[in-house]
């Protein structure tokens, strides 16, 4: 039995250990990647509809609107292209 433990059973739970810890690293870097993607789409929507509110109450002719739309455009809105 020693020799199945020592030769066999402890380099295979060993080698299996480190397979699962590589796999493990490249899943978090993949799930990572993930959440960072949905985090700047997120962010991009929400900036895509205040600036939208903001390019509506302009249209609706809204003094306050049109003389902060200027600062908001610059301050939340990327541009696209």
């Amino acid at each position: 039995m020693d020799c199945y433990e020592h030769d066999f059973e402890e380099p295979m739970l060993k080698d299996t250990a480190d397979y699962y810890r590589r796999k493990a690293a490249v899943w978090v870097q993949v799930c990572a990647g993930i959440v960072f993607a949905c985090a700047l789409l997120v962010a991009r929507m929400h900036e895509a509809s205040v600036c939208a509110c903001v390019q509506r109450a302009a249209v609706r002719g809204t003094r306050t609107a049109a003389a902060a739309e200027p600062l908001v455009m610059r301050m939340c809105c990327y541009t696209t292209g």
